[in-house]
């Protein structure tokens, strides 16, 4: 099994690493019928993501998918298709503070991103993706391995800094 490692903020909010997701890229003519193969949905418009069990699966183009699942996925490929697994880092954001919080990182207001909603943008001058799961007060946020620290030392300074400002 694979553990989180959960890093307190304040009571009503939480960052944490995701661990059991496994994030696949899946590409070309056949991909929608390699999702569709597989069981997983298959969302129709593009930059748009679906709902599945704890992941999601977003349609990044016309032919391109990204896959975040909480099981290993070896597309059935009848059609041409690429499947490429990916080692993003997932941080997941628990609270409803966070989208205000991650306002002073990024240009965008990211308390507008619906449930359900997708987002690739640059975030603390980082290129990263951005789900926000149905039904919660969370958004997962993934980025390159490689900038793993130092994105989690910026989201702890943001919330630090946010709690800071908050006393009296």
């Amino acid at each position: 099994t694979r553990a989180a490692t959960v890093v307190t903020l304040e009571p009503s909010e939480l960052l944490r690493i995701e661990r059991a997701l496994r994030l696949h890229q899946l590409l070309g003519p056949g991909a929608a019928a390699a999702l569709q193969a597989a069981g997983l949905p298959c969302p129709e418009a593009e930059q748009s993501a679906l709902s599945h069990g704890g992941g999601f699966v977003a349609r990044t183009g016309a032919e391109s998918y990204f896959l975040a699942v909480e099981h290993d996925f070896a597309p059935l490929l009848a059609a041409p298709a690429w499947h490429f697994p990916v080692s993003d880092t997932v941080f997941r954001l628990e609270g409803a503070g966070w989208g205000r919080r991650l306002g002073e990182l990024c240009a965008l207001d990211l308390r507008a991103l619906a449930e359900g909603g997708w987002l690739m943008t640059r975030l603390a001058h980082l290129s990263v993706w951005l789900y926000r799961p149905p039904a919660t007060a969370a958004l997962l946020l993934g980025c390159d391995p490689s900038y793993a620290r130092y994105m989690q030392t910026t989201l702890e300074a943001v919330a630090a800094s946010a709690s800071d400002t908050a006393k009296p």
